[in-house]
């Protein structure tokens, strides 16, 4: 047979097996991912947490309020998103091939991420939010490989404005489409524009309706100033949730000394994703900074874009026992801290 030829179906081949991995991971994942996030939940289930109704939630209270005060509502619902979520970010490190040995370990992190506190695994504006954070983070990633993107420039402003109607932060990521644009385009006016068409297609259409049933004037006050605050630091998030801050502040400052470790060895277009990643990361930890956060839900904000980060740190550890015995720590420590009441 020609050389080249067998050279070709060599890689034919390979190519195969690794899509076929790909896929079994895929499926593997979405049959382990609900039921783990249902496990990491049970602290929630046997110490009931009700909701707190926050008036600057005003959106979310106006179409959830009839249910957020139903424990079996917020348990399963809260359970769901997160596992979907879980799902949706190991598709995206998937699909972008941002971990080479098709380990989807991101998920897995969020889930337990979100465990180490009642407020972040409970039913509430930012976990909802965040769904479409992550839908627009899938978007905004798919630029760099097509010629014409005014869709998911599009639809990465479009969820953006829907995780802002449910949790006004999210507002502060359209700088990260900016970004995005930048690093993976090179600037271009028309493409900023078609992400703010996007965003605020989402508040035309809100403050239409809102206009027709005599509510237009509720939503800017109970919203958006309920949020902003003159001073940094304005935390209210009791012992507990500075135990969770002060764990993911230690996850924050592990991937930035591990910067090198995202970039070496890694194909330019993997570079740039970790690096928008990075961007995220960054954007997330100053949209705390001058905001009234009255709940350790938000840290949701942080953990996303630190999933992804961590996700890749782990596959640094050879050993399946120390990574075992790590994973194993975690989880008794998320369902321990899930049943305190400092």
């Amino acid at each position: 047979m020609n050389p080249g030829l067998s050279r070709i179906a060599y890689l034919a081949q390979k190519y195969y097996l690794v899509l076929q991995l790909f896929r079994k991971n895929m499926l593997f994942n979405v049959l382990l991912i609900i039921p783990y996030a249902f496990i990491l939940h049970l602290g929630a289930w046997f110490r009931p947490f009700p909701l707190i109704i926050e008036s600057k939630s005003w959106f979310f209270n106006l179409i959830f309020r009839d249910y957020i005060q139903d424990l079996s509502f917020t348990f399963f619902s809260s359970s769901i998103l997160i596992a979907f979520q879980a799902i949706l970010i190991n598709r995206i490190v998937n699909k972008f091939r941002m971990n080479q040995d098709a380990q989807l370990f991101p998920g897995v992190i969020f889930i337990l991420f979100c465990s180490f506190h009642q407020d972040t695994i409970n039913f509430s504006p930012v976990l909802l939010a965040n769904l479409f954070f992550i839908l627009a983070l899938g978007n905004i990633l798919d630029i760099y490989v097509k010629k014409t993107v005014p869709l998911q420039l599009f639809n990465f402003g479009l969820f953006i404005g829907l995780a802002s109607l449910f949790y006004m932060p999210y507002y502060i990521f359209i700088f990260l489409g900016i970004v995005a644009i930048i690093l993976l385009r090179g600037l271009s006016l028309r493409e900023v524009l078609q992400i703010i068409a996007g965003f605020f297609n989402v508040y035309f259409l809100l403050f239409t309706c809102l206009y027709f049933i005599r509510t237009e004037h509720v939503f800017f006050p109970s919203e958006a100033n309920g949020f902003f605050r003159p001073y940094i630091f304005s935390f209210q998030i009791g012992s507990k949730g500075f135990v969770h801050f002060g764990m993911m502040i230690l996850m924050l400052c592990t991937v930035l000394v591990q910067y090198n470790f995202f970039q070496i060895r890694r194909s330019i277009i993997i570079q740039k994703y970790y690096d928008l990643i990075f961007w995220a990361l960054l954007i997330s930890f100053f949209s705390m900074l001058f905001l009234d956060v009255s709940s350790v839900s938000h840290l949701i904000i942080l953990i996303t874009p630190i999933c992804f980060l961590i996700g890749l740190l782990v596959t640094k550890i050879k050993n399946p026992l120390i990574l075992e015995t790590l994973h194993l720590i975690f989880v008794f420590s998320a369902l321990f801290l899930q049943l305190q009441n400092w």
